[in-house]
């Protein structure tokens, strides 16, 4: 019952503070590089980003995938024989 609490507690506090809720800003810096933050910095120029919603795909459901293990090899005969140089010479 503990780690139930313990999980519903933490999901409650993750679900809280999720990206989705956050705010990005564009900020065009006096040397004319571009900023993206959270927190807009008072006295530069700054416009408020619209983010699209992120793309996901479902997960595929492991019991309608067909698996089949690779069939069993063979173990290959060979012969290794050094020519040169030749032995004692």
């Amino acid at each position: 019952m503990r780690y139930t609490k313990a999980f519903f507690l933490i999901s409650a506090a993750l679900a809280i503070a999720s990206p989705s809720n956050a705010e990005v800003f564009k900020q065009t810096m006096p040397d004319g590089s571009v900023v993206f933050t959270d927190q807009p910095v008072e006295g530069q120029a700054r416009e408020k980003v619209d983010l699209k919603p992120v793309a996901t795909i479902p997960a595929i459901d492991p019991s309608s995938v067909d698996y089949t293990p690779p069939e069993q090899t063979k173990e290959m005969d060979f012969n290794i024989s050094i020519n040169s140089p030749s032995n004692g010479k």
